[in-house]
């Protein structure tokens, strides 16, 4: 995936742009209600991943899985693990994006 041809990379780049987006498992499960989409890297930590999971479930919030490094590609190249879209469009239009890709899972 680049970034020239993909999408998902301007639903991200502008979340992070316009301030609709929360970076850090712990400051998502800070934010509570506000989460639409979560999206982790699958080399998340195991506690770290645990604690999303029970979040996202108890909130029904639903969580994608992305491989190795490429949340922090549609990032910058920022190493991050863990980020949540509190804008109900753009999590939905990313969401759009993340089912067309074979490699990553998405968990209601």
């Amino acid at each position: 995936m680049t970034p020239e041809n993909n999408k998902l990379f301007s639903y991200i780049g502008f979340s992070y742009r316009s301030g609709k987006i929360v970076i850090g498992y712990e400051k998502v499960i800070e934010t509570r209600s506000k989460i639409k989409l979560i999206l982790i890297s699958s080399d998340l930590g195991r506690s770290s991943m645990s604690k999303i999971r029970a979040y996202a479930e108890i909130s029904r919030v639903p969580v994608a899985t992305l491989p190795n490094n490429l949340l922090s590609e549609l990032l910058g190249g920022r190493k991050i693990k863990c980020i949540g879209l509190t804008d109900l469009n753009l999590a939905a239009a990313a969401r759009n994006e993340l089912n067309k890709l074979s490699e990553v899972v998405i968990d209601e």
